[in-house]
């Protein structure tokens, strides 16, 4: 079966090595551009904000490109993130597309994603499918890995150019593992050619966190390429979400590693004391993080209506940034 996953960072590559074991071929369409998002907007509800718009963008030009089954995720709760898949769908229908949704409506309940995965590709086993979000999970923290390492050199380099194409050859490496073995093996051959960049150890760049809404933070196009623009002028970046880290904090795939959205919660309560959806949470207890670590300033990206990013903001712009140390 062939499926198309929208574009969000490296999502793709993520699934694709996965599913593809459980015989689920992962299409993906072009990355989103200017075109694309002008595509999605065209068909798109006025006030939708920018993620369902360049979603919807891909999606069109996935159907156009010969793609018949559509895998992206539901959900309820305060943000309308949940509603995209069935709004989406409606429109795609009728535009006179003929096509297949597969919706996780409960992305946050590890039976669930299992519970999609058979339905897609047939399997009838929980425990491979439970291996394959696994294996999922393991392919993300790596693709994260490579972003924090790229991070940390690029600001302390001046063989930028080099960088870059190591990290496009290193997600093209992480893209054909089809196991942990061969994922492990590309791990080393990764770190040892990114070693080789030479670094200015004596170079201390000014921090830079960044905050928002996931799909602006970690898709480079909606946020037009912010992590290595601020890498290239001499800025050291942090995330404060990655896929890997949600992923974790709801299905536990490492006990060791901290639960990052429970953290957040705790240095949020004295100013938000409850969930607003989305990263809402996230945003305000990072940005209180990014402030006792020292950081330099916080980057906080929304797309526009995003209810649960304007209470963030709000917060950020008074209450918060008038007690935070200087």
């Amino acid at each position: 079966m062939k499926v198309v996953i929208p574009h969000m960072g490296h999502l793709d590559i993520a699934c694709r090595g996965a599913l593809r074991n459980v015989g689920i071929d992962v299409v993906s369409p072009p990355r989103a551009s200017n075109v694309s998002l002008k595509l999605g907007a065209k068909y798109s509800p006025e006030l939708a904000c920018l993620p369902f718009k360049i979603n919807l963008g891909n999606f069109i030009d996935a159907i156009n490109g010969g793609a018949k089954t559509i895998m992206t995720a539901g959900g309820c709760g305060p943000c309308r993130f949940g509603y995209y898949s069935i709004l989406q769908e409606r429109i795609l229908q009728d535009m006179g597309y003929s096509f297949e949704m597969i919706r996780a409506d409960e992305p946050d309940k590890l039976a669930n994603l299992a519970k999609t995965l058979k339905e897609a590709s047939g399997i009838n086993s929980k425990f491979a499918a439970y291996k394959t979000v696994y294996f999922i999970w393991r392919r993300a923290h790596f693709l994260d890995k490579i972003i924090k390492w790229s991070d940390f050199i690029r600001p302390r380099t001046t063989e930028k150019g080099r960088l870059t194409r190591l990290c496009d050859e290193a997600f093209k490496m992480v893209d054909a593992a089809s196991s942990l073995k061969e994922l492990r093996a590309a791990a080393k051959k990764i770190k040892k050619s990114l070693k080789d960049i030479r670094i200015d150890k004596n170079k201390k760049p000014i921090r830079i966190g960044i905050v928002g809404e996931m799909f602006m933070v970690i898709e480079p196009f909606a946020n037009m390429g912010i992590e290595r623009k601020l890498g290239d002028l001499g800025a050291e970046v942090e995330r404060g979400v990655w896929l890997s880290r949600w992923m974790n904090d709801r299905f536990h795939f490492n006990p060791f590693q901290r639960n990052h959205m429970k953290v957040a919660k705790r240095i949020a309560r004295p100013y938000l004391k409850y969930h607003a959806g989305g990263e809402s949470i996230v945003t305000i207890g990072k940005t209180i993080k990014f402030a006792k670590r020292g950081f330099d300033g916080v980057v906080h990206i929304k797309p526009f209506s995003c209810m649960p990013e304007l209470v963030a903001q709000m917060i950020l712009t008074k209450p918060l940034m008038s007690t935070l140390p200087r």
